[in-house]
């Protein structure tokens, strides 16, 4: 029906420039994992390859270069918030509020749409920085020796190795809530933050989760109590997200009025 129609049109505006940002974004990260993962030389095990950061002999194989590929995907993920929060953002002094009235659905079901879009562009995000992991781990595995490395190094390090652990969450609840939860935290915060500016206001849930996502993602440790404190935190986020950030009183007002 209508309802319907209105709700794909503000689908359709919410994912035209959110997918051109995810893939840019997304593309380019997996390009400098797999660049930065290639790089190194004479490591004979794919798992320590991968783990880089946890290893003990740091250093020793130039395995600051796998470091470096979990810092591009951290980054990715940063740049891709900050990208999105833009999204339906007021820029060089038009505000697209106006948009939204001729939409004739309540901006705060707009924003749930946007929530959503976001959310699955976390996801995509995701997938490809997964991708550059596992067409990396397919292409070492190929080139190593006869008996270095196959099928089970790959699944050893999905178990072990952070962050293709973070992005292949094998046997760990926890983490397969923290990706769920990451993505959702990422959708929830970025569309406050463009909610809000519309308003000329900043949102603090955007500003909490884009400190969240700074610090689950460059401040990453193996399980731990502190882990589960984040992965805590981003569910109290999503959940003071959806529930408060698109409470608007004064458009709620505004709206009344004009009805």
């Amino acid at each position: 029906g209508g309802g319907m129609k209105k709700h794909l049109s503000v689908f359709e505006l919410a994912a035209r420039g959110a997918v051109y940002k995810t893939l840019a974004v997304g593309l380019a990260a997996a390009a400098a994992i797999f660049a930065l993962l290639a790089g190194l030389d004479d490591v004979e095990n794919l798992a320590d390859v991968l783990t880089g950061l946890t290893l003990p002999y740091e250093g020793a194989n130039g395995l600051p270069s796998a470091a470096l590929a979990g810092a591009a995907y951290g980054a990715g993920m940063v740049l891709l918030y900050f990208l999105l929060a833009r999204s339906l953002a007021p820029r060089r002094g038009v505000n697209p509020d106006a948009t939204f009235r001729r939409l004739l659905i309540p901006e705060r079901e707009a924003a749930y749409i946007q929530v959503f879009v976001h959310t699955l562009c976390f996801a995509v995000y995701r997938a490809l920085a997964l991708a550059a992991y596992l067409g990396f781990s397919a292409w070492f595995v190929a080139r190593s020796g006869p008996y270095a490395n196959d099928g089970m190094s790959v699944f050893f390090a999905a178990y072990k190795s952070l962050p293709l652990h973070t992005l292949l969450p094998l046997g760990s609840l926890y983490e397969g809530v923290h990706a769920a939860a990451s993505c959702l935290m990422c959708g929830v915060g970025s569309v406050a933050l463009s909610f809000w500016r519309r308003r000329r206001m900043v949102s603090g849930v955007g500003v909490a989760a884009g400190f969240v996502l700074v610090l689950t993602h460059f401040l990453r440790t193996e399980g731990g109590e502190l882990h589960m404190i984040f992965v805590f935190l981003e569910l109290v986020l999503v959940a003071a997200g959806l529930a408060g950030s698109f409470r608007d009183t004064i458009a709620d007002e505004r709206e009344a009025a004009s009805a």
